[in-house]
């Protein structure tokens, strides 16, 4: 409990309003730290609660050793697909992973117009532009998960839009012909040239 206390906020901004010095070389006493005041609970509260913030602990260790193991991962495979190029073969991109092939845009989506919106009464649902959210009506004119693609204005301003929405006439949404496709072809649509994908896809923007 202890070991919690101490590294609360409240303990660190009493430290820093009781240290003496300029900052680089600020200092406090034993009693500044003996003199720090807080609520004290029973002493089973004080079990419980350090029974919990232990767990806690241990779950965020295990997710960084998850998350180190996977970028571990994800390095040894980039090495052996673009630099040792193992297994390739010849496509019309050039080199590619062996097993994938090249497929376009409109292989995954087909695009739709957005409609005007001015006859819309106010509501809940969110209104896109290419410059983001106009305003907020009461119909929907899509609702499944969707990307918008800017068509006049800003054109690099992609949206992933997975609720009921409107999108107006300067910006296209896409229906996905497959499911769980709608964040891949967000970031196919959000970057240049041409993305590889885990699934085995080289789609060409």
């Amino acid at each position: 409990m202890f070991f919690y206390l101490l590294k609360n906020k409240s303990f660190a901004d009493y430290i820093i309003g009781t240290a003496q010095g300029v900052a680089n070389q600020a200092s406090i006493t034993q009693n500044d730290i003996k003199n720090f005041k807080f609520c004290m609970p029973g002493k089973e509260e004080q079990k419980a609660i350090a029974s919990t913030l232990s767990c806690l602990d241990d779950k965020i260790e295990l997710n960084n050793r998850i998350n180190k193991k996977l970028e571990e991962m994800a390095q040894a495979i980039f090495k052996s697909w673009f630099v040792d190029f193992e297994p390739f073969q010849d496509g019309e991109l050039g080199r590619i992973p062996k097993g994938w092939r090249v497929g376009k845009l409109s292989d995954l989506v087909t695009v739709k117009y957005g409609k005007d919106h001015k006859k819309l009464s106010d509501g809940i649902i969110p209104v896109y532009g290419s410059g983001g959210i106009m305003r907020y009506v009461d119909t929907c004119l899509y609702s499944k998960e969707t990307v918008l693609i800017p068509r006049k204005g800003t054109l690099n301003n992609v949206f992933y839009v997975n609720e009921p929405f409107w999108s107006v006439d300067t910006i296209f949404y896409t229906e996905m012909k497959t499911s769980n496709l709608a964040k891949y072809v967000f970031q196919a649509t959000g970057g240049t040239g041409t993305l590889i994908d885990p699934n085995g896809w080289l789609t060409e923007l």
